[in-house]
């Protein structure tokens, strides 16, 4: 009976070991935001957060330590007008993205402006015919690229060279590798950038010079709420789980369940391969295993 009980017990254990990572559980919270928009992490040492209501710009440390906020409502060099979406993963600059003042600033790690990017001095050219409105999400690759989601009847994607002009736009809005309704953008490990488009139920990714090179799809019945990338895997958010997908097997690999809170999460970046910051309006949520 003895043998048979640590039998059973053995058994419990390889099965509890076994399922260990197969939750994220949470290990801290910090923020008090009105209806954050978007998260960033900058050397694995700075989280940076952005309101949009408040048109307010956060840096923690790991911790969840406030360390400074920033904003005023404006069209100035230290004023936003809904900040949606940020980029800090160059570890020198934060790049804000802002949906009415369309356009994009250049700040330094302690918020301090450096370059702006004005999307409407572009539009008022009689030359440009594919205006840009409305930038919703932004990434930074190492060549100092910026790539930013945009509103129009012809592409979605614009692609700055540094601060100085626009090189290109693409991810048409027709054929078959149409983006329908892109998201997100974040940067990938090979210069090259993968957009969120859940209308269109895929992850598309292209490289640097806008040319399609593959097609994720997703096949989740819950929409995903947004996408980070850590080293060669994908990371998908859902309101249920982080789901994860191998860039380098090509595959979807597992998913990882979510402790379960009231609000919605909003965005999510990757400090490690098991440690996530995952957004709501509210709050951070620090996610572990």
């Amino acid at each position: 009976m003895k043998i048979k009980l640590l039998s059973i017990l053995f058994l419990v254990c390889l099965i509890s070991i076994s399922n260990a990572g197969d939750s994220l559980f949470i290990k801290a919270e910090f923020g008090s935001f009105s209806d954050a928009s978007s998260i960033t992490i900058c050397r694995k040492t700075f989280i940076f957060v952005a309101d949009k209501s408040q048109n307010t710009l956060y840096k923690f440390d790991l911790d969840g330590n406030l360390l400074i906020k920033s904003g005023a409502s404006g069209f100035g060099s230290y004023e936003l007008s809904e900040p949606i979406s940020l980029d800090a993963t160059n570890g020198l600059d934060l790049f804000v993205c802002e949906r009415r003042n369309n356009r994009i600033q250049k700040f330094d790690l302690n918020f301090n402006p450096i370059l702006t990017f004005d999307f409407n001095s572009y539009n008022y050219s009689n030359q440009n015919i594919d205006k840009v409105f409305n930038p919703g999400s932004i990434c930074v690759l190492a060549t100092s690229d910026i790539f930013a989601i945009y509103e129009s009847t012809k592409n979605r994607v614009v692609k700055l060279k540094t601060f100085s002009s626009i090189e290109s736009t693409f991810g048409s809005v027709f054929g078959v590798d149409r983006l329908k309704l892109p998201t997100k953008i974040i940067s990938g490990k090979d210069l090259d950038v993968w957009i969120l488009d859940n209308e269109g139920k895929q992850i598309s990714n292209y490289d640097n010079t806008g040319v399609l090179l593959n097609q994720v799809q997703i096949k989740l019945n819950s929409p995903v709420l947004s996408i980070t990338r850590y080293e060669d895997k994908l990371y998908l958010l859902t309101q249920e789980q982080v789901l994860i997908y191998g860039l380098s097997k090509k595959a979807y690999i597992e998913g990882l369940s979510l402790q379960k809170i009231n609000s919605k999460f909003v965005d999510i970046i990757s400090a490690s391969n098991n440690s996530f910051y995952i957004l709501t309006k509210e709050k951070v949520y620090n996610y572990t295993n």
